[in-house]
């Protein structure tokens, strides 16, 4: 029991931690993904996920598989690259995931 503070759990950076993994475990956790998209700091503000999610609402796909074709949503300079980072970040991470299975 925690008396005076906040459990383990409940502290912002291990639910942040917790959001990665599930992410990466699973890139259709949306919730996930938008806690992560922005921490630490990438330039992909409100507006940036909002434009997301409705093009995934609008083509009836996840958030992630418009992340994708992030090239289609209409996101314009530093939003547009720092998208396009997250997902190679993203992809690397679940590359490393993959081969971690096969060893």
């Amino acid at each position: 029991m925690i008396y005076g503070g906040l459990s383990f759990f409940q502290r912002k950076e291990i639910k942040d931690y917790i959001a990665y993994l599930r992410a990466i475990v699973n890139p259709q956790d949306e919730v996930a993904l938008k806690r992560i998209i922005n921490y630490p700091a990438r330039n992909i503000g409100d507006i940036s996920i909002n434009k997301i999610s409705l093009y995934a609402h609008e083509n009836n796909i996840s958030f992630w598989d418009a992340l994708l074709q992030i090239e289609n949503v209409g996101l314009h300079g530093a939003s547009l690259t720092s998208v396009q980072n997250f997902v190679v970040m993203m992809k690397s991470f679940q590359a490393l995931l993959e081969h971690k299975k096969c060893v």
